[in-house]
């Protein structure tokens, strides 16, 4: 049954694509081509924005990030029927200001620790927004998910690639450096 089911199937999706003219054909190939180009070059310019910020973080933006927020826990849930896999970050405001708004980059990666895209729209660094005010010494992000966010069923865990936190006096202050991140984050036991 299995077998005929795929034969009949096949001589559809033939036919269904044996009936397009030749200028749809190319219409449809050059939508796909430009698709891929669009994310490619969206993704080159992510890329672009998070080195640029990362090679011009200074001593004192280690000192501010690193005295104003700790990260309690973050992870990955398992992928849904779909693929999908929400994030999750718990964080702790050390500074001694009322944040307004706390935004963290991060990247999906598989068991064995390589950085994956999203199957779905080929991104890989998401950024999430927590909306506050959260107050000086106050924990945030317990029962709060992103859903969704890459759609890739063989993602495992993330890596958070940046953190910003914007005040209600209005000042920001932000990394990308990894050494930095690393160190607001949940020692390893």
């Amino acid at each position: 049954m299995k077998k005929s089911l795929l034969i009949v199937t096949c001589f559809v999706l033939t036919l269904s694509a044996c009936t397009l003219t030749p200028e749809q054909k190319a219409a449809k190939e050059k939508a796909k081509y430009d698709s891929i180009m669009i994310a490619l070059k969206v993704q080159k310019e992510v890329d672009s924005m998070i080195n640029a910020k990362a090679n011009t973080t200074d001593e004192k933006d280690a000192n501010q990030i690193t005295s104003s927020i700790a990260i309690i826990k973050y992870y990955t849930s398992s992928p849904n029927s779909a693929g999908g896999v929400d994030a999750n970050i718990v964080w702790k405001n050390k500074s001694d200001k009322t944040v307004k708004y706390a935004r963290f980059t991060a990247a999906p990666y598989n068991a064995v620790d390589d950085m994956v895209t999203s199957e779905i729209g080929g991104e890989t660094y998401k950024r999430m927004k927590a909306t506050g005010p959260i107050k000086p010494g106050a924990t945030d992000g317990y029962g709060t998910t992103w859903e969704c966010l890459w759609y890739n069923s063989t993602i495992t865990h993330m890596k958070i690639t940046g953190i910003e936190l914007e005040y209600m006096d209005g000042t920001i202050i932000s990394t990308n450096n990894e050494s930095i991140i690393t160190q607001v984050l949940p020692k390893k036991k």
